[in-house]
């Protein structure tokens, strides 16, 4: 479990990854309590980049990051950061009041394990000391914040992957709430309890919050933001998504899109601010809120509040932050006051960088692990060890240095014994390896002569073979070998020719395997003959079927039609004679009945 006690930072940068895009905000201190804008970037994301607040793309946030960074030109590479909402888990817990800071960590760590669905060493966790119970003096209550450590670690990581420092993780809630406190400020007729709504309405998401002196009564959220008035865009013009996106934020749209499309959103985004405030009234023992307080690019809507007014029949201003600060004179205000609803968060981050100068009571977490007080007592522990250790090694070493002197020379001239012997070794293992590679190279050698040797009265056999089984009626007009397979055209007077061809094949001890490619009538000289193809394997025959065989072919009646070259024309009993076709070129042809 990683555990975070109010870590103190200056200087930060306020980054926040919202769905749609990168915001980046640094602020600086000016006279006394007072602020200085003095830059700010926005980079819009890919869609899909950020999916329901979990980073999905990396690589695309990690170069958004970047741009803006650079954008900024800032020295500065320190940051605080925030997780959504709804990445957190928060509980309050009652503890008795008084507690050291070691009791009330352990304290809080076996609470938070008693409410967290999660393992305690699998989550980050913080928490913040509220005040005492009220009409309770002896007690005290705690506001305890966890998540899991991955979610912390996925953004951790994409700061540092373009060379940032992460030094708060925020909550995005919690970040509101310290901007807000700037908006206030700046709104008159408000008075102490006064109830404010805070209506922040992002790409995605309209997160509808209620605070009473600047503490959250009520939270709510809905599935309602920019992104629907990017759909209507794109399915009204036929643009794509990113098209369309661009085109919102740049005002090059079509003149339909100011006179329908935005007027039917603005309508559409005042009746659910209306239903969400609605809800809360529903939902709780109040009846009416002061003010209502437009937050989220959607805010920079023109017209935006005065609609929600009339809808609400509550006053509505446009969060600005940035209403009391100095700018810097590098920046436009206009532009400024046009993004400042949309920097409500990474404004309230930014202020993270302040928390020593102690302004406000507002939620201070930060989830990043807590070691501070861990590489304390390491520390304290190294030092008592180390003091040991240097009482124990210096009576060693006093010790063991004449012992080390004497042995030394002679530990020195057995080392050189070793390395002489090694050497030699080493060259005995270099000739044995040279000598094994040239006995290889000479059996390769041997088994491919023996193989050569083995295989060279092969096609003597073949030939005789097939000089042997062809039947009358049948030639050849190639023949071609590939390893132990043949292959083998030519012509014969009938399809039986060839059946017998095959089963001459079959019985001959040397040949086997045939298999008939193909056959087809054709013509040969003005006479009807059937072309074939067809394969047969090459085998090693057994000695004894041999010389059955022989002596087999040898009873037989000598065969008259039997040639051993191509004949210039075929004559059998009752046919005419005929011309031969041409062989084809083939490795070994001529070879014809």
């Amino acid at each position: 479990m990683a555990l975070n006690l109010s870590q103190k930072t200056r200087g930060l940068l306020g980054l926040d990854i919202s769905s749609s895009a990168v915001k980046m905000v640094e602020l600086s201190a000016v006279g006394r309590g007072g602020f200085r804008v003095e830059r700010y970037a926005i980079e819009q994301l890919p869609r899909d980049a950020v999916v329901e607040g979990n980073i999905a793309d990396p690589d695309a946030i990690q170069t958004a990051v970047r741009a803006a960074w650079k954008r900024m030109g800032t020295s500065t590479r320190q940051v605080a950061m925030a997780l959504p909402s709804p990445a957190v888990i928060s509980k309050k817990i009652t503890v008795p009041a008084g507690l050291r800071d070691d009791e009330l960590v352990s304290l809080v760590e076996s609470e938070a394990s008693q409410h967290i669905p999660f393992s305690i060493d699998e989550v980050s966790l913080d928490f913040k000391v509220l005040g005492p119970v009220p009409m309770n003096a002896e007690e005290e209550e705690v506001l305890v914040v966890a998540t899991k450590r991955d979610r912390v670690e996925d953004r951790v990581a994409v700061a540092e992957a373009v060379g940032l420092t992460v030094t708060v993780m925020d909550v995005e809630s919690y970040a509101m709430l310290a901007a807000s406190e700037l908006v206030l400020e700046q709104i008159s007729g408000l008075r102490d309890g006064s109830v404010v709504a805070v209506a922040d309405v992002g790409m995605n998401m309209l997160r509808f919050s209620v605070l009473k002196n600047n503490a959250p009564i009520y939270s709510r959220e809905q599935a309602f933001g920019g992104h629907q008035l990017t759909l209507d865009i794109a399915r009204t013009f036929g643009m794509g998504y990113s098209d369309a996106e661009s085109g919102k934020r740049n005002g090059t749209l079509p003149e339909d899109y100011a006179n329908n499309l935005l007027p039917q959103f603005s309508d559409n985004l005042a009746l659910e601010v209306a239903r969400s405030l609605q809800f809360f009234f529903t939902t709780t023992q109040y009846s009416g809120v002061d003010r209502i307080v437009l937050a989220g690019g959607c805010a920079a809507i023109e017209g935006i509040a005065d609609l929600v007014a009339g809808r609400t029949q509550v006053g509505t201003v446009v969060a600005n932050p940035f209403a009391g600060m100095s700018i810097s004179d590098k920046l436009r205000s206009s532009a400024l006051q046009n993004d400042a609803s949309a920097l409500l968060n990474a404004c309230g981050l930014a202020l993270r960088g302040f928390d020593d100068a102690g302004r406000g009571d507002g939620v201070r977490i930060n989830l990043l692990p807590y070691r501070e007080e861990r590489l304390k007592t390491q520390r304290q522990q190294f030092y008592v060890s180390a003091g040991i250790s240097a009482a124990v090694g210096a009576v060693i070493v006093a010790g063991g240095m004449f012992f080390n002197d004497m042995m030394l020379t002679t530990q020195q001239e057995a080392n050189q014994r070793l390395e002489t012997e090694i050497g030699e070794s080493k060259k005995l293992i270099e000739e044995i390896k040279t000598v094994r590679e040239q006995s290889n190279a000479l059996l390769g050698r041997k088994n491919a002569i023996e193989g050569l040797q083995k295989n060279r009265g092969d096609i003597v056999h073949l030939l005789n073979e097939l000089v042997a089984r062809i039947p009358s009626g049948i030639y050849l007009t190639s023949l071609r070998q590939n390893g132990s397979r043949i292959s083998v055209n030519g012509y014969a007077q009938s399809n039986s020719r060839v059946s017998e061809l095959m089963r001459n094949i079959v019985a001959s001890p040397w040949m086997g395997d045939p298999r008939l490619l193909e056959i087809k009538a054709s013509a040969v000289g003005g006479r009807r003959q059937n072309s074939f193809s067809l394969e047969f394997s090459l085998i090693e025959a057994d000695p004894q079927v041999v010389a059955k065989a022989e002596a087999a072919l040898a009873e037989a009646p000598p065969d008259d039609e039997m040639l051993v070259a191509p004949p210039t024309e075929v004559s059998s009993a009752g046919e005419s004679a005929a011309e031969t076709p041409p062989a084809s070129a083939s490795s070994t042809e001529g070879v014809a009945q």
